[in-house]
């Protein structure tokens, strides 16, 4: 064992000594490509780099009459300037896709490109550099079986014209990727979207800023711009994305960014209606998925401000005498506009304390009391419908108290002896007044029968005498 480690010690230094001081891996990049599309259509180009440190840039060049669209890098790391985009890389970035139309004309095109490292070192991308265009070939009327290619779908989104191939089922077959001029709007029909219009595949697509919109629904503003897609027969399996852009800042009054909403106009029912959408406060973006085309803005409800209580928190459910409770209570701003909340705290249904707060709309603020009772009980707490109790226990009884008590005890015990000694003496009292009494009537009730008996001798007596 010390043999094998030893030899791969000695492995590990040859080979550092042998290595030349500053070689370093080269950097990489390679591009995949279609082989050919259709005039004006959508495609991606797929890049893969390696090796190039802890920051690099791939500088691509497009070949003329091709524009760039779309990438999934971040929109800070692309820097569109006509044929030349270049795309920043951070460490961890080691593939993206970005996509481009193609030229309307047909022919063979070639892109290039470098990869630079972070000792701005340049290599070239390799892997594929040419492409094929080819002119669309549009079917007869009447001819061409389901789901071949037909033809194109002419779009003018936000006055940026492009085209992208549709199927004769209304199948769009690149993906469409639009952003408005003033950079808050962008749309997105993914490749394989049905659109079609009135049953047929859909011809074109139109936005473009709606300088009049509809009024908005009462206490509620159209946020930013508000846009007009057509045709208004559009429609699309599965529903499509719009997502808004908005600056918190320039919301109006009583507008909170968590109740804005992305809303269609319905001409027949004339009236604004909105759309399950998704706000992200901290991008400040907000998205909603659409099956038709119409007018669409962004709508915020000016709303007062509302407050919502919750989470009633008593510190301790039971304490001594003079001992404090804290009691918590959560206040919530629901409302759209900043406002104040007067909290008021009841203890047995009576007002004890009050405190007023200032919210900002959409957040939460917590509100403290602090109580004490001196008297041993069971106490409610009430706060707006909210409710608790806690309890104050009777206090411990002191040494000199215990000493009192027991000195009560003994004195109200020895009390109790005396009144039953009182009391046995009284009871013999009465049976020797009472035994005093009976000889007496023994004496009378002896005399009279004395007499009885007496007086009827005595007359016999004196009969016999004066016979």
């Amino acid at each position: 064992m010390k043999r094998l480690l030893f030899i791969l010690i000695v492995a590990v230094l040859v080979g550092a000594f042998f290595t030349p001081a500053g070689t370093v891996m080269a950097a990489s990049g390679t591009r995949s490509l279609p082989t050919s599309v259709d005039a004006g259509e959508n495609f991606d180009v797929d890049i893969s780099t390696a090796d190039y440190g802890a920051f690099g840039q791939v500088v691509e060049n497009l070949p003329a009459g091709f524009s760039y669209v779309s990438s999934t890098l971040s929109a800070a790391a692309v820097d569109a300037d006509g044929q030349v985009v270049k795309f920043t890389l951070l460490e961890g970035d080691t593939t993206f896709r970005y996509t481009v139309t193609a030229s309307g004309t047909a022919g063979s095109y070639s892109f290039s490109g470098t990869l630079k490292d972070e000792d701005k070192t340049e290599y070239d991308v390799g892997g594929d550099t040419q492409i094929t265009v080819t002119a669309p070939s549009r079917p007869t009327p009447g001819g061409g079986g389901g789901g071949s290619p037909a033809d194109y779908t002419e779009t003018n989104l936000f006055g940026i014209e492009k085209r992208v191939r549709i199927d004769s089922d209304g199948e769009i077959q690149g993906t469409i990727t639009a952003t408005s001029e003033d950079g808050n709007l962008t749309i997105t029909v993914p490749k394989g979207t049905i659109a079609l219009d009135d049953d047929d595949p859909l011809e074109s697509l139109e936005a473009a800023v709606d300088e009049s919109p509809p009024d908005p629904p009462e206490d509620a503003h159209v946020i930013g711009l508000a846009y007009d897609f057509g045709p208004d027969r559009a429609t699309f399996d599965p529903a499509i994305t719009l997502e808004y852009t908005y600056d918190p800042d320039a919301l109006p009054e009583g507008v909170a960014e968590e109740n804005l909403v992305i809303a269609y106009y319905d001409e027949d029912a004339d009236e604004w209606v909105e759309l399950d959408s998704v706000v992200d406060t901290e991008n400040n973006t907000i998205t909603a998925s659409v099956s038709h085309f119409t007018i669409f803005a962004i709508i915020g409800e000016s709303r007062p401000a509302a407050f919502t209580l919750s989470s009633l928190a008593i510190s301790q459910g039971e304490v001594a005498p003079g001992e404090k409770v804290n009691i918590t209570i959560s206040v919530a701003n629901t409302g759209g506009s900043e406002g104040s909340c007067t909290v008021v705290l009841r203890i047995n249904d009576v007002k004890e304390a009050e405190e007023s707060v200032t919210i900002a709309a959409g957040s939460s603020q917590s509100v403290s009391f602090s109580v004490a009772k001196e008297e041993a009980g069971s106490y409610r707490v009430a706060v707006d419908g909210l409710s608790g109790s806690f309890t104050v226990a009777a206090p411990a009884p002191t040494e000199e108290e215990i000493v009192a008590e027991e000195e009560e005890e003994i004195v109200a015990e020895e009390g109790e002896v005396v009144a039953e000694e009182e009391e046995v003496v009284a009871e013999e009292e009465e049976e020797e007044e009472a035994a005093v009494m009976n000889w007496w009537i023994i004496g009378a009730i002896i005399a009279g029968v004395i007499v009885v008996i007496w007086l009827p001798v005595y007359f016999l007596w004196w009969r016999r005498r004066v016979a």
